[in-house]
């Protein structure tokens, strides 16, 4: 089957997609080499932060689709402005952050190679 689209940018290869689940179509993609690649629903890149961390192993939108969340191999999860790009908080953590993830109620749970989850 063809793709609908191919979406390119990220550099190092692409380790994680997400969808916003505020309907607007927008796609958020993590790169092998510290990338965030944000687009619009047509494929226009909308913003990219090239230097997030050497791996951005997970990247998510917060339930309302205005915030992204990400997490990689410089033991720090990210809560960027899924808009602008601009980086809202950063949380550091005793290892790289392999997992994040956001509850309906705005909640983010963190994993990572400590093997613990945290929840903020």
């Amino acid at each position: 089957d063809a793709p609908l689209q191919r979406l390119c940018g990220d550099r190092g290869g692409v380790l994680s997609v997400a969808f916003s689940p505020d309907g607007s179509g927008r796609v958020a993609s993590g790169g092998g080499r510290g990338s965030i690649t944000v687009w619009d629903r047509d494929g226009a890149v909308e913003w990219t932060r090239a230097d997030v961390a050497s791996q951005v192993r997970t990247v998510v939108f917060s339930p309302d689709g205005q915030k992204l969340a990400s997490a990689g191999s410089d033991a720090a999860v990210q809560i960027w402005d899924a808009a602008s790009g601009a980086l809202l908080h950063s949380i550091t953590f005793p290892s790289s952050g392999d997992s994040v993830s956001w509850s309906s109620a705005g909640e983010l749970a963190c994993g990572g190679d400590d093997m613990a989850v945290r929840i903020f």
